[in-house]
């Protein structure tokens, strides 16, 4: 028969609870706990550390007695029954939640604690070790609905005949070491954040990667139920949406679109227009005109509008749309939008300049494209489409045609003429041509400072040579225009006709050299000449 272990000061039945394989009593009716020693062969409760004996205190347990007194001065105590409900709480747990300790108890486990947590299952369901007690580091609901968290050791309680009677569970409040934590977590996320937006404006002028790259950033940090980045078209007072990011439903990944081209007036609420307006359209000289605590304080709820700027000047703006309409932002909150806000402005000026000097290249292109006397294509230019339609025609199995003409006699003109004469005949010999090829893709272009080059994609050499009869025509009818009628009694210029098919590992420059030997033979004659499609491959 079990021996029946009673309180020394008030001779209640202990509960006992075991603690590294130690029996250790509890008296529901004083609150304290007590080792039980080894006397003479029996296991007897020792008096509390204020009524025990010198003597008696030397055969305690030493570290168990320590434990004991600290645990139940400095620390929550929370008895719960085997249903658990609270039996005691001492003043210390009380206060941790928010109550005295009258009022907690017979309050539910689940009132203080989130069911979704191992320490629930532990204690509600009693799955418990026998000989140890489990710690966790969870979260308790205080009254007012914060947070409380605490290390809460919970230790099995049993009564005289070994039933499982409750839990003792010991609370040692951790919230400010945790409210340190999560600040440096948050901070350490929202500079790596910032990192990574700075990376990728490094690493890519493309502005749709860095507005999507910010949006999904800063969605994510706040929890958002919105970001947008939003550019302002001054021209027809509209707001352009750039870049968007919607939280999704609990459970599910946020979404980030890119709603180039979508304009909009109005966008949650009433509110919108005016606020957009509201924006400084010229960057403010100094902080100290747009300071936070004004900014907070003009700031319309759970949303908040940031001015992105271009060179001094109003871009734009990237705002955040909180889930709580009354969301309390902090002075950190708005340095982080804010740092966000410039690098994004960064961004923008950047490839504002990149585009500027991607529009003067490419004029610098179509100037070296083009012939200064005659605005013709020039031969580079003619080089790179000839090899873009060569690889076309191969991938349509389409013919190529390639007409090649030189102004025969020039020299002579030119010495008796002089040279602007002769150059003002060129440029008219130019222009009738241009004007004569009516294909939707063909290419005139100064071929050599006395040839000109006609690429006819998708033509065959029957219609290049009906193309040279006319341009025969066309400049016949120039001739009389001349002041040398030695030119009009011959023909000014001869042609080479080339036409091909081409295929997979032919080049292009097969049919440049047959053009320019159906030229040389039509010269000789001044007279058209035609190369074959078989002595173009």
């Amino acid at each position: 028969m079990m021996d029946k272990f009673l309180c020394p000061c008030c001779s209640e039945p202990l509960l006992i609870h075991i603690i590294a394989h130690k029996k250790i009593g509890f008296c529901l009716n004083c609150h304290q706990e007590m080792p039980l020693i080894d006397r003479g062969g029996t296991m007897v409760p020792a008096k509390p550390a204020a009524a025990a004996t010198i003597a008696i205190a030397g055969e305690l347990d030493r570290d168990q007695l320590s434990r004991g007194t600290l645990e139940t001065t400095a620390a929550g105590i929370w008895i719960l029954d085997r249903e658990s409900q609270t039996v005691f709480a001492n003043a210390k747990m009380a206060d941790l939640l928010g109550y005295v300790p009258e009022e907690m108890v017979g309050k539910s486990l689940w009132k203080f604690m989130d069911e979704r947590h191992a320490a629930f299952s532990a204690i509600a369901h009693q799955y418990h070790p026998r000989d140890r007690e489990e710690k966790y580091d969870l979260g308790l609901r205080h009254r007012s609905g914060k947070p409380i968290w605490v290390t809460l050791s919970v230790r099995p309680l049993f009564d005289q005949k070994n039933q499982f009677e409750g839990n003792l569970c010991i609370a040692v409040d951790r919230t400010p070491l945790k409210l340190m934590e999560d600040t440096l977590k948050r901070q350490s996320q929202r500079e790596k954040a910032v990192d990574r937006l700075t990376q990728t404006i490094r690493s890519s002028l493309n502005l749709e990667r860095i507005f999507t790259t910010a949006v999904s950033e800063l969605g994510t940090i706040f929890d958002a139920e919105s970001v947008q980045i939003v550019q302002y078209i001054s021209e027809g007072k509209l707001w352009l949406n750039r870049a968007e990011y919607r939280r999704a439903p609990d459970g599910l990944a946020g979404k980030t679109t890119c709603n180039s081209g979508k304009t909009y007036s109005k966008q949650l609420d009433s509110e919108l227009p005016s606020v957009l307006r509201s924006l400084p359209q010229v960057r403010p000289s100094s902080p100290d005109e747009t300071s936070i605590s004004e900014f907070l304080r003009t700031c319309p709820g759970g949303w908040m509008p940031v001015p992105l700027y271009s060179r001094d000047l109003l871009w734009g703006s990237l705002s955040l749309v909180m889930r709580d309409p009354a969301y309390n932002w902090h002075e950190s909150d708005l340095k982080l939008i804010h740092s966000f806000a410039n690098q994004l402005s960064i961004a923008i000026y950047q490839a504002e300049l990149y585009e500027q000097l991607e529009e003067a290249n490419r004029k610098l292109q179509q100037l070296a494209a083009t012939d200064a006397l005659t605005r013709l294509m020039s031969r580079h230019g003619f080089d790179d489409y000839l090899g873009r339609e060569w690889e076309r025609a191969i991938a349509e199995q389409a013919p190529l045609s390639l007409i090649l003409s030189r102004m025969e006699g020039w020299h002579d003109y030119r010495e008796r003429e002089g040279d602007r004469t002769a150059d003002d005949c060129l440029r008219e010999i130019a222009k009738i041509i241009r004007q004569t090829v009516t294909h939707p893709k063909g290419l005139v272009a100064r071929y050599g400072d006395i040839e000109f080059a006609v690429l006819l994609p998708q033509t065959n050499a029957r219609w290049a040579v009906r193309l040279v009869d006319t341009i025969q025509e066309q400049v016949g009818q120039f001739l009389p225009q001349l002041s040398l009628p030695a030119l009009s009694s011959q023909r000014l210029l001869s042609f080479g006709v080339a036409s091909a098919m081409p295929e997979v590992g032919s080049s292009a420059q097969n049919l440049i050299v047959a053009a320019e030997q159906a030229l040389d033979r039509g010269a000789s004659r001044f007279s058209r000449c035609l190369l074959s499609q078989q002595e173009c491959q």
